[in-house]
């Protein structure tokens, strides 16, 4: 079903039918399209749909750890999502 989502509101959104309010709107549409998760975590890749991601450029901090890294896509490895310091940016 999820696929059936991704196609419905791609199709809406490239032919200008549907249009976002606010940022908000279009962040709930994601997670509710299994795009995204809540918090922003990204599930699926937006090229190929594939849902497996690995690591790309990572940062580390001596004493903190990781603090910033990609995500990206397994299959065409297209770039998902980027973390830092505690949030995504898809």
């Amino acid at each position: 079903m999820k696929w059936f989502y991704k196609f419905y509101f791609a199709i809406l959104e490239i032919t200008g039918l549907i249009k976002y309010k606010s940022v908000r709107g279009y962040h709930r549409l994601e997670v509710q399209c299994g795009w995204k998760a809540i918090d922003g975590t990204p599930l699926v890749c937006y090229k190929c749909g594939c849902e497996k991601f690995h690591y790309g450029t990572t940062y580390q901090e001596e004493g903190i750890g990781l603090v910033e890294f990609e995500w990206k896509c397994n299959v065409c490895d297209s770039l998902v999502g980027y973390w830092a310091y505690g949030s995504w940016t898809v």
